[in-house]
């Protein structure tokens, strides 16, 4: 039986013949696209359907968003995702530098500029985005020129050999690239924006304006709050960049940077609903207004929204893909957060960055950091400079983790949210983004590590981590060398023996007394002598003085700074194992009798210190469980019960004292 079903697997996952396939076809072949085709191949769609892919450029899909290293390094190699050897061994045939020319969306036909024509089943538009340059008289000139591909990036190394001053018309994350590639070149660079002040879609105006002092620093010419109203030629060749006002800026070229819009006026063109300032409309499904026409990537509209980031791209790649398998995925929004370093200065603009909620602020003279909450809720961060504990913001935004009073006043003297500790890579939650473009996350990491892929290329390879932006890179590169624990889990051990102290405190309630028994021969009888015997219960009520005495050194090393020997987290594993062994020993000294008088008010303190000995323990083992609501909810009061639990012990050691002068003198 087992061979037939075999068999029958083996049958089923073979390749459709080609003849018989369903056609596949791909317009484009950027980043979004090339990743489009790996989620393809991982859901083995390669076997059901034949992939045709068009790509206008003349290069396979490299790396836009690290074309101030090509720019720097004039080595595309680098920067080229997958090669056309890839899509050949793939079976995916890719066209390059052949342009989509028309569509016939009855008959399923594509026309080229070649006069090539190619028939699809499924029809995917993944034609990205063009650089946008406004309206400007002289936006024509030579001299003028876009930072979009590599080609442009070749057009303006080779113009400013011979230049001297640069003007970069956009204050955004493209044009902050540009005038950075533009100051490598020697140039003298100004940047113009129109709002006031830069990176205005990911940065309020505080944030920003620390970047702008380090971007000042660095010998950028700033102009914000200003628009371009002309470019004119002048006799030696340069330019004049009349902005308004009437003023004017001499420059020998000009660099639009000022944003991009959606490449949609192929589907538009063939009776595709497009919305009116550009973009193919899609819904959940990323299905366009056409059955078999779908659209991923910057060239879409989804419920009014474009998409300018790699991360979002590649979410509608995997979905797509997942939905052409036929699983139910959907795309319902995207995560717009950023994690860059602009012009050598670290960036983060997550979640909600924007929104008018509460925020707490952080500033000092090299960083600025702000995180926003609604009704008590993390939903959004801003950071400018060094901030380590970015990753864990964010996973902490995508799972809505609640602040509490403790974390926010940290934040507040300190610019982070956590104990220093906590600042360790190795030591965050599994679920920690470490690559916000590939959505890679710490535990995805330690994975590959501990199979053996422990290098920082190796780690690349297998996950994708730092394959796009690169920023990522020192953290991945931090987690590297050696095996690391994995923080998916609560502390085990600490978390067992919180349960067994409960178990024990319940027992030790609810169970009736043991002493006695009705013949001398029974086995209850027996023990009962014994332990009521003098010397045993000696024994064993000087053993639960010493655990008791040990337990309250314990908290002093957890408490006091000055008493700092040994780990803190082994000793509060050794606290939370005494005090299960001193409810052992209390059953024996007792024989799960309560008492009466001062016996039974000890007996009750005991019984309370170590049930929220037990809740302490709870949350202990919770607590960096991960950036979630349940380690939220540990953290906030875990103060409060251990506050209690130690309030609840200093009766202990007065009423003990009574009891031993009791036992002995009365």
């Amino acid at each position: 039986m087992n061979i037939i079903h075999q068999q029958l697997m083996y049958e089923t996952t073979k390749s459709v013949p080609l003849e018989t396939k369903e056609k596949l076809v791909v317009i484009g072949n950027g980043m979004v696209s090339c990743r489009f085709c790996e989620e393809l191949i991982s859901n083995h769609l390669h076997d059901k359907y034949e992939i045709i892919v068009y790509g206008e450029e003349d290069k396979p899909a490299y790396d836009r968003v690290r074309l101030t290293s090509y720019a720097r390094e004039k080595e595309l190699n680098k920067l080229i995702l997958k090669n056309s050897a890839w899509y050949k061994e793939n079976s995916i045939k890719l066209n390059l530098g052949e342009k989509i020319t028309s569509i016939d969306l009855e008959n399923k036909v594509i026309r080229t500029e070649r006069g090539n024509e190619s028939t699809y089943s499924k029809l995917v538009f993944a034609t990205g985005s063009s650089a946008f340059i406004p309206p400007v008289p002289g936006n024509e000139l030579d001299g003028v020129f876009v930072y979009r591909t590599y080609r442009d990036v070749d057009r303006i190394s080779q113009y400013a050999s011979d230049s001297r001053v640069a003007v970069v018309v956009g204050g955004g994350l493209l044009g902050l690239e540009a005038a950075e590639f533009l100051k490598d070149l020697g140039l003298k660079t100004h940047i113009i924006e129109q709002a006031d002040y830069l990176m205005p879609r990911q940065l309020d105006i505080d944030g920003s304006q620390l970047l702008m002092s380090e971007v000042k620093n660095k010998g950028f010419e700033l102009h914000t709050g200003i628009r371009i109203e002309e470019i004119k030629k002048k006799d030696d060749n340069s330019l004049d960049v009349f902005i308004h006002g009437g003023e004017s800026i001499s420059a020998d070229i000009l660099v639009f940077a000022a944003g991009v819009r959606s490449n949609s006026d192929l589907a538009q063109e063939a009776g595709i609903a497009c919305s009116s300032s550009k973009g193919i409309i899609v819904n959940d499904t990323l299905q366009t207004s056409h059955k078999d026409v779908f659209a991923i990537g910057e060239c879409i509209k989804h419920k009014g929204q474009t998409y300018g980031l790699v991360a979002p791209g590649y979410e509608m790649a995997r979905i797509l893909a997942e939905r052409l398998a036929g699983k139910d995925s959907l795309f319902v929004e995207a995560d717009m957060s950023t994690r860059l370093k602009m012009i050598g200065v670290d960036v983060v603009s997550l979640g909600d960055s924007l929104q008018p909620f509460k925020s707490i602020v952080y500033k000092d003279s090299s960083s600025y950091r702000k995180i926003i909450h609604y009704e008590n809720t993390v939903v959004g961060a801003i950071g400018v400079g060094e901030w380590i504990q970015s990753g864990q913001i964010q996973t902490a935004i995508q799972n809505r983790m609640p602040l509490n009073d403790k974390e926010i006043n940290h934040f507040l003297k300190t610019g982070s949210l956590w104990e220093n500790e906590r600042l360790d890579v190795k030591l965050w939650p599994d679920e920690t983004l470490i690559c916000n473009c590939m959505r890679v996350s710490k535990g995805t990491i330690i994975d590959e590590i501990n199979k053996g892929n422990s290098t920082c290329a190796l780690i690349k390879e297998f996950t994708g981590a730092s394959t796009v932006c690169g920023s990522c890179e020192p953290l991945v590169q931090e987690l590297c060398g050696q095996k690391v624990e994995h923080r998916n889990k609560p502390e085990k051990t600490l978390l067992t023996f919180s349960f067994l102290t409960l178990a024990a405190v319940i027992t030790l309630v609810f169970m009736p007394p043991i002493w006695g028994g009705i013949s001398i021969t029974d086995t209850s009888h027996k023990i009962t002598v014994f332990l009521q015997e003098s010397l045993v219960r000696q024994i064993t009520g000087f053993t639960m003085l010493g655990l008791t005495m040990f337990a309250a050194m314990l908290s002093l090393r957890k408490r006091f700074k000055k008493v700092n020997f040994g780990s803190f987290k082994v000793w509060r594993l050794i606290h939370g194992i005494i005090g299960f062994l001193s409810l052992l020993v209390l059953m024996a000294h007792t024989g799960f009798s309560a008492g009466r008088n001062l016996n039974f008010v000890l007996f009750t303190v005991f019984s309370v210190i170590n049930f929220f000995g037990f809740i302490t323990g709870f949350a202990s083992a919770f607590e960096f469980f991960g950036m979630n609501k349940l380690s939220a909810f540990c953290r906030k009061w875990k103060p409060q019960i251990t506050f209690i639990h130690i309030l609840a012990f200093w009766p202990l050691p007065v009423l003990l004292v009574f009891h031993i002068i009791q036992a002995y003198y009365f």
